[in-house]
């Protein structure tokens, strides 16, 4: 019927900035980090490069956005900054190790081997600063399996990290024995670890209703908490039940009541013919009392816009209404409301508009490497594939490293049923990426690589 988009599920999501408490964090190092969010790695650099008396996470923040636009050696430079004024930071190190990976995946023959040493000896000094690191136990556990003994990997390395890997995250430690396993060729004993890993992951979410499904006097902030969880295992109803109880306490507050309008909206789309339209109103209101609430809740304005696209006349919904909505998307953002525009235009079939659109979006925001990316699927989408080939290598360029261009370009090339090859090495980097529950989740992009695969 209509889509929604969770975000940042705070405190169930693996955050990849160092954390930081608000008290602490200066204007600069905020915005900064608002830039990182939105992809623009090249304002984080105007931003922070010419800060006086940078702090470790001033420096690890400026590697990060340099990381993520294929500047390896200097990130790195960074990262060793960052370390020299907190060197027993596992985060910073783990990063170090990344970013000497990357210089070691391109570097000459005489010069590869020194830096996958320094990688390997980056992500191991990470894990030691810090055993429930699991990014980093899991680099470093990819290192072992596919460096050779001279560099200091192997399988025999690999097998003994595994009972570390499982003690951080049981499901983790059953996927990291089915690759050892696949690595051997013991086919049978990998898929039975799969399956073992499959059935533990969903409790994953499950032990954060264990911890605060007994705690006493709870508040809004802990039934919202409690309501995202049972949205990610897919308990809507009861996740809905939790956001009424957060809103009950705190009847003011936006972002629950934008929650709320997302658990209804997952209710209306698995209801029979009978409940799915009041849950579908139910949605709509939800979304507009958010954006009443708060008419700069960016990821509100853009389900309910979203909602007026899709959801048809007698639900609420309507091309007017979503027109109406773009000057204050616009207002929010200047970008999001030519993307908006693009939308409406593309859903009235004039596509000419829409193209338009995607390009002011891009013009106002072109180190936003999303920016790029939408107008490389809409020309995708529209049978241009030359153009849209040289749109995708500009957003590669602008951002080598960002998840969502490797796993976006992967996707279209397997669409498009050519380059094959690419596709599935631009989807094997996705997976060893630093990614976050904004990105795709590993299980879809694993799919997607069988398919480049022949799988």
């Amino acid at each position: 019927m209509f889509r929604l988009f969770p975000s940042i599920f705070f405190a169930l999501a693996s955050v990849t900035l160092p954390a930081v408490a608000a008290t602490a964090v200066s204007g600069d190092l905020e915005r900064a980090r608002r830039l990182y969010e939105q992809t623009d790695y090249q304002g984080v650099l105007d931003v922070l490069s010419h800060a006086p008396d940078k702090n470790a996470e001033t420096w690890c923040l400026l590697g990060q956005a340099r990381f993520m636009m294929g500047e390896n050696k200097r990130a790195a430079e960074m990262f060793e900054k960052s370390i020299a004024l907190e060197p027993q930071n596992s985060t910073y190190m783990h990063w170090l190790g990344r970013a000497y990976g990357r210089q070691a995946e391109s570097a000459n023959f005489f010069s590869a081997p020194g830096l996958a040493i320094k990688t390997r000896q980056a992500f191991e000094r990470s894990v030691a600063l810090d055993p429930s690191n699991k990014e980093a136990l899991n680099d470093l556990f990819e290192f072992y399996m596919d460096a050779p003994g001279f560099l200091g990997g192997g399988l025999t390395r690999a097998e003994l990290l595994i009972p570390q890997i499982a003690h951080t995250d049981e499901a983790e430690g059953y996927f990291a024995r089915a690759q050892l396993a696949r690595k051997r060729k013991d086919f049978n004993s990998a898929e039975q670890m799969l399956r073992r890993a499959m059935e533990l992951a969903p409790r994953q979410v499950g032990r954060v209703l264990d911890v605060l499904s007994h705690a006493p006097d709870k508040n809004a902030e802990t039934w919202c908490l409690l309501g995202q969880a049972r949205f990610m295992m897919g308990e809507n109803k009861r996740a809905a039940e939790m956001f009424e109880k957060s809103i009950a306490l705190e009847p003011q507050n936006s972002t629950y009541m934008h929650w709320l309008g997302r658990a209804y909206g997952r209710q209306a789309e698995s209801a029979n013919i009978f409940s799915a339209p009041g849950l579908a109103i139910k949605t709509r209101q939800a979304f507009e009392r958010s954006v009443a609430l708060d008419p700069s809740n960016k990821e509100a304005l853009n389900d309910l816009f979203e909602f007026y696209m899709d959801a048809p006349g007698f639900l609420g919904g309507g091309l007017t209404r979503a027109e109406l909505l773009i000057p204050q998307i616009a207002h929010t953002d200047e970008a999001e409301g030519y993307f908006a525009r693009a939308q409406l235009a593309r859903k009235r079939k004039d596509f000419n508009s829409a193209e338009q659109m995607l390009r002011r979006a891009m013009e106002l925001a072109p180190r936003q490497v999303g920016r790029v990316l939408d107008l490389a699927k809409f020309l995708a989408r529209s049978g241009r594939v030359s153009e849209s080939d040289q749109v995708f290598a500009q957003a590669l360029k602008l951002a080598p490293n960002s998840p969502q261009v490797l796993y976006d370009r992967a996707a279209f090339y397997i669409e498009q049923k050519r380059n094959l090859d690419e596709a599935a090495a631009l989807l094997e980097r996705y997976l060893k990426s630093p990614l976050t529950p904004d990105n795709v989740p590993r299980e879809k992009a694993i799919e997607l690589l069988k398919q480049a695969k022949g799988g």
